[in-house]
């Protein structure tokens, strides 16, 4: 398949990199010119990566932010390949995906996913092609989807190395990863900004592990925090019920029920666990 990356960051160099590896021709274009030159010298994409090369490609990955997203649509439609398939990766997707129908050329199809993994670093450099590996791929259909086209993803995500490709509406997506994403970027965020003083003194893997991700893309998470706004703040109030309950039992000395929602806690990561 000849493929074009939009965006040679983490994610767009990754995925170009081992698309390349699965024997696809891979194209690539990025705002930095060092960084484009940077892939074609590493063999991610082909060296004569060009913008004109769009017209050639059969599928079309958008790896930019989703602010991008529609203005690159806008700009280069015009060079889009009769019957090519475009997606992108962005972590929210309802108002993004509306806004995209409402201008896209009627002779290609779009059909959005996201990959479920990531690494708390930015930028080509930090490129990493196995992070795909035992994850999560996420297809989200719209109104005009295609089973042809979920087909083609289908077979990005196997290449890409990912274990399980799930189905989901725009809706759907949103409010899942507003609590299992952006609600644990806005918990280890807190945790590190709560209490500066003691980072350094009693620390230790526990810390450690939850705060990993505050090693954040603060440009990109804040327009993924404002874009799905709405479900995120629903997702904070049902954490903060949960946390109240906690307090609620160590205020009361309620043991038993405290051991209770301890217990259940572990047998649902043990579940979590073995379902991966």
């Amino acid at each position: 398949m000849t493929i074009f990356i939009v965006g040679l960051g983490l994610m767009g160099s990754s995925y170009a990199e081992r698309l390349s590896q699965k024997g696809h021709t891979v194209y690539g274009f990025d705002s930095d010119l060092k960084v484009l030159e940077k892939a074609i010298n590493d063999k991610l994409i082909n060296n004569d990566s060009r913008i004109e090369k769009l017209k050639l490609s059969d599928l079309i990955i958008l790896a930019v932010y989703p602010s991008k997203i529609v203005d690159f649509i806008i700009n280069y439609q015009k060079l889009f390949k009769k019957g090519s398939l475009i997606t992108d990766i962005s972590g929210t997707k309802e108002n993004m995906l509306n806004k995209v129908e409402d201008i896209l050329r009627e002779d290609v199809s779009y059909l959005s996913h996201h990959p479920m993994a990531g690494r708390a670093k930015r930028g080509y450099e930090s490129k990493d092609s196995s992070m795909f590996k035992g994850n999560n791929f996420l297809i989200v259909k719209n109104k005009n989807t295609l089973r042809y086209n979920i087909e083609i993803l289908k077979r990005i995500a196997d290449d890409l190395g990912f274990k399980k490709t799930h189905i989901l509406t725009s809706d759907e997506h949103d409010k899942n990863i507003a609590y299992t994403s952006q609600l644990t970027h806005i918990i280890a965020t807190a945790l590190m900004c709560g209490n500066e003083k003691i980072l350094n003194e009693t620390t230790g893997d526990s810390f450690r592990d939850l705060t990993r991700i505050a090693n954040i893309n603060e440009d990109l998470w804040t327009e993924l925090f404002l874009s799905n706004k709405k479900n995120l703040i629903d997702s904070i109030e049902q954490f903060e019920k949960k946390i109240k309950l906690y307090k609620d039992l160590l205020i009361t000395k309620d043991s038993n029920q405290l051991k209770k929602e301890l217990i259940k806690a572990r047998k649902l990561r043990v579940k979590f666990e073995n379902n991966k």
